[in-house]
């Protein structure tokens, strides 16, 4: 989920100069998303052996 939201958010219609213009960019929004958008994942599966097709 956090590529998807990556990618919508800062890659898709970003335009950078540099490829280090490009790696602050990413940086800041990390930095941004851990801050403020972030959740803690939270498991599903419940530890049972999982069955073969």
């Amino acid at each position: 989920m956090f590529f998807s939201t990556l990618t919508r958010r800062l890659l898709r219609r970003g335009q950078f100069a540099s490829r280090d213009e490009l790696a602050a960019a990413i940086d800041t929004f990390v930095l941004a998303y851990d801050e403020h958008d972030a959740k803690p994942y939270r498991w599903t599966y419940d530890g049972s052996p999982l069955k073969a097709a």
